[in-house]
């Protein structure tokens, strides 16, 4: 066997980001969040791999830990190793440097802004980073973390309301790679299954839109949360949990992510948004949460009005 580890150079652009270090008060780029970050993704693209397994979360563990190492001595160290080609240079700013009081942006932003101690965002930057995959991984294990770095490229983000806008990361060149940048129009034509994911994954009922506006981050930001606001607060009271929790409109408390992901990237003449829904279970192991119909009906017309709000194109389904 070659002792040679498989070298992949990525090159990412971002969005203004609120990131955390030793300091919670001062931003600070840190490769263990990217790192977390690759492996929500790699996570996201494996539903399809365990979902007819009998314990399905176990499974999943295993799977990652063959790939990223683990506590237990069976799997040991990572075989995805991690280096940064090059210092992060970046201004930092307050939220409210970009966004007025009652705008969409500090809506979308409320949790950065209400920090204590308050957080401040890294501004646009990009960054390099070296991606050595070990001699150990099967081809098979190889192409699933570059198909999830180009994922994370197209809809993820890192930091605080990373799913809304923030932190975006932008995929601009991936050195040494195989898989096709095609990403989302071959993820949209693999999945057969009508059952719903146990976690946040691809499954038949993602559905992802993109589409382009003039202006900045800034705008564009403004603009979705603002949609967002006014969607939200016409929902019946019982739904608004659903787009996330804890929400005190929905009287809901346990902890939910958002299973709607808002991505921004720079294009020619201005900027593309990306809207992806994720519809899962949406606490597991609680009671049924569903009793009239689609559970996820009301999250489903909200991206159909955001769709026709934004002039959106549906990928997949143009």
């Amino acid at each position: 066997m070659k002792n040679d580890f498989t070298a992949l150079n990525a090159t990412f652009e971002t969005m203004p980001m609120a990131l955390g270090g030793g300091n919670p008060a001062e931003p600070e780029f840190r490769l263990a969040s990217f790192k977390g970050a690759l492996r929500f993704w790699w996570r996201v693209l494996r539903w399809k791999d365990v979902e007819k397994a009998k314990e399905k979360i176990k499974e999943l563990h295993k799977l990652e830990s063959e790939i990223f190492g683990s506590s237990d001595p069976k799997f040991g160290q990572s075989k995805v190793r991690l280096r940064l080609l090059k210092p992060v240079d970046s201004d930092t700013k307050n939220i409210r440097d970009y966004f007025d009081q009652n705008s969409g942006g500090l809506y979308l932003g409320y949790g950065i802004d209400a920090a204590k101690p308050k957080r401040k965002l890294l501004g646009e930057f990009s960054f390099q980073v070296e991606i050595r995959l070990s001699p150990l991984l099967s081809p098979e294990q190889k192409r699933q973390v570059e198909e999830a770095i180009r994922l994370m490229g197209t809809l993820g983000g890192l930091g605080s309301s990373s799913r809304k806008g923030f932190g975006s990361l932008n995929l601009i060149k991936l050195e040494g790679g195989t898989a096709s940048l095609q990403i989302l129009e071959n993820l949209m034509k693999f999945h057969d299954s009508s059952a719903l994911p146990d976690w946040t994954a691809w499954s038949e009922g993602t559905r992802v839109f993109s589409f382009e506006r003039k202006g900045d981050w800034k705008n564009l930001v403004n603009s979705w949360g603002t949609f967002l606001k006014t969607e939200i607060g016409e929902m019946k009271k019982e739904d608004r949990c659903k787009m996330g929790s804890p929400r005190k409109s929905g009287n809901c408390s346990e902890r939910r992510g958002s299973p709607i992901f808002f991505h921004v990237s720079k294009i020619e003449k201005g900027m593309r948004g990306r809207i992806a829904f994720f519809p899962s279970l949406f606490l597991p192991g609680k009671p049924k949460q569903s009793t009239d119909g689609y559970f996820w009906k009301p999250v489903d017309e909200l991206i159909d009005s955001a769709r026709e709000n934004f002039n959106a194109k549906e990928i997949g389904n143009e």
